[in-house]
């Protein structure tokens, strides 16, 4: 019996709209539009998102007091986002799935990803940013993809949870990295394909130079190369390059391929006439 291919579909979060909400349902229905058409063409597919700009209206509101604040308030403006993003994904796959005729149900999973607390990682701007370690909700998104359910979940990389001494979990004053996360998830699910999607069309190598190069078709031991010698400079494609290269090592599927692009060339990047494809 033939396995029906999975892709995992990560969408950076400036692609998703600004902060209104029309614009970002316009933005979120034509990303399931995208996807719809892919599931039409046979595959399953579990897409992730970043925060956005709904993440800066929900930090910005009013703390709760210290009587009522048990989580981390990075981890609780992570699950709200979730929530509030996963909502609009879901009505608006219910349409597309309608208008098209497709017998599909899309889910929308708060997730959770286990970091270490002592792990000292942090981004550019010295947000704490520990590498995920575990999607705590795999089994129940593993069960949703093989009942072909379209699978939302890691919005804005996850929210960072770690255990406490008395082995219960504590949300974590953290940002995750999306991509980081998704390749993590995507690994797990032994997932065919790993889309990373942001506002490049492809990977450039020394971008901004005389030397700028547009990266098609690339084995992973020359991205890492690449990445090692700085190449794709300051702001550029090094982290979703980095994502791709932590889903593709040890990854039990023998045809992974992790791909870089623009997400209006999402069909493209799923048959490998668009953007950069990173193969083992």
């Amino acid at each position: 019996m033939t396995r029906t291919p999975l892709a995992v579909i990560s969408i950076s979060g400036p692609a998703l709209g600004g902060p209104s909400t029309p614009e970002q349902e316009r933005e979120v229905a034509r990303v399931c539009a995208a996807v719809a058409a892919l599931v039409q063409r046979g595959w399953r597919a579990v897409l992730t998102h970043g925060l956005g700009p709904r993440a800066g209206v929900l930090a910005h509101r009013p703390a709760p007091s210290a009587a009522e604040e048990k989580h981390a308030p990075a981890a609780k403006v992570t699950a709200a986002t979730q929530g509030a993003m996963g909502f609009l994904f879901q009505k608006a796959f219910a349409g597309e799935f309608r208008r098209s005729g497709l017998a599909r149900q899309a889910v929308a999973v708060i997730t959770q990803v286990l970091v270490e607390r002592a792990d000292p990682s942090i981004l550019e701007n010295g947000v704490h940013a520990p590498l995920p370690q575990q999607v705590l909700e795999l089994p129940l998104i593993s069960d949703l993809v093989e009942k072909d359910r379209v699978v939302i979940c890691c919005g804005g990389g996850g929210i960072p949870v770690a255990w406490n001494v008395d082995r219960e979990l504590e949300g974590i004053e953290a940002i995750l990295d999306q991509d980081r996360s998704s390749a993590l998830l995507a690994r797990s699910l032994a997932a065919d394909a790993f889309v990373l999607c942001g506002e490049q069309r492809a990977v450039l190598v020394r971008p901004g130079t005389p030397e700028e190069k547009r990266l098609g078709l690339v084995p992973a031991s020359e991205a890492r190369a690449l990445l090692q010698r700085g190449e794709f400079g300051a702001g550029g494609a090094g982290p979703k390059v980095q994502a791709a290269l932590d889903y593709l090592a040890g990854n039990a599927n023998a045809g992974a391929r992790a791909v870089i692009g623009g997400f209006d060339d999402l069909a493209g990047l799923i048959e490998g006439t668009a953007g950069t494809r990173l193969v083992p």
